[in-house]
């Protein structure tokens, strides 16, 4: 699978290795306020936000949610409020 993303100065679409996209995904969660990159965090189990704590999700779609953010369900709602 390959990574593109728009050069806004070229207007040209340019692969992106895997690396740079973590890294960006990574820094990206840590300005919002993350406590934990979002790969460790959905490896441990574990909220973005919250650190430790029971995950418990009131739905699927939610649970797909956790998959792409490893936010809980309570930071979930305090996002998509």
């Amino acid at each position: 699978m390959k990574h593109v993303r728009l050069n806004i100065t070229t207007h040209v679409y340019e692969e992106v290795p895997v690396d740079e996209l973590t890294r960006f995904k990574n820094e990206l969660a840590k300005a919002a306020g993350a406590i934990v990159p979002p790969a460790d965090a959905k490896k441990l189990g574990i909220c973005v936000f919250c650190g430790p704590k029971e995950l418990k999700f009131r739905d699927e779609l939610s649970v797909r949610e956790y998959s792409i953010t490893a936010m809980c369900q309570e930071c979930q709602d305090k996002v998509f409020q």
